[in-house]
């Protein structure tokens, strides 16, 4: 039986009796259910626990490494194989574009690359969200992997792709991985995937916005310098608010 199936018997359960596990407000909802069921049956005992057993094949120095943002494992949120996971121990390997969870055993815990195609989306702190593309309708190249969403509604969505490029160091006898970031951004339009490296690539896309884009570019050329995520997520809302008026 499906994890979402049981769920939804225990929650319809809970919610005819109130008894020592019931909610203070009489109610449970959906994602509390989830993390009781995931109590109760164990982590280790769901559908998670479905993918292959992880090996680093790395050696950094000092705090680099192949991950976002650290190389423990951080508390995130999964949907995986459609069913919903929470508090989940994970990191994101960006080089291979994998997510590695760290699950519950009988000895101790077992760590896990996960099935990339049964992931739909994670967010690690609870906060930074990343969704699995596979799409050809792009205009420059294929979009594929896991991408950070900086700002999604119905009008426009802009992602984030985080990368690390590889090189290997020989010092005297030792030999250690460096990693180097780069990131590319994409905006979605009228069904389309298109790389921005510019406002010049926004002309292209929106070219009936050319003054609002360049006016816009122009307010806010310090926020661009100094973070340019949030300077994009506040531009993706001032575009939407317009294609909407």
């Amino acid at each position: 039986m499906k994890k979402v199936t049981i769920v939804f018997f225990a929650f319809f359960f809970l919610s005819l009796k109130t008894t020592t596990f019931y909610c203070q407000n009489n109610e449970l909802t959906k994602e509390s259910s989830y993390k009781w069921f995931d109590k109760v049956i164990g982590v280790g005992n769901t559908g998670l626990y479905n993918g292959i057993q992880y090996e680093r094949k790395f050696n950094p120095l000092h705090n680099d490494h192949e991950y976002y943002l650290s190389s423990e494992f951080l508390i995130g949120d999964i949907i995986y194989n459609g069913q919903p996971y929470y508090d989940i121990l994970l990191k994101y390997d960006i080089y291979n574009d994998d997510l590695i969870v760290k699950l519950p055993s009988y000895t101790s815990f077992n760590i896990i690359k996960l099935i990339k195609q049964h992931v739909k989306s994670f967010s690690i702190n609870n906060n930074n969200k990343f969704v699995n593309i596979k799409a050809s309708n792009s205009s420059v190249e294929n979009v594929v992997g896991f991408y950070e969403v900086i700002f999604d509604d119905g009008n426009i969505k802009m992602y984030k792709k985080h990368q690390k490029s590889l090189k290997k160091h020989l010092e005297k006898s030792y030999v250690y991985d460096a990693f180097k970031n780069k990131e590319e951004y994409f905006l979605f339009y009228n069904n389309t995937y298109y790389k921005i490296k510019s406002k010049r690539n926004f002309f292209k896309i929106l070219p009936n916005l050319k003054k609002n884009i360049n006016s816009y570019y122009n307010s806010y050329y310090k926020l661009k310098r100094e973070d340019y995520d949030v300077f994009l997520l506040n531009f993706s809302k001032y575009l939407s608010e317009i294609l909407t008026s």
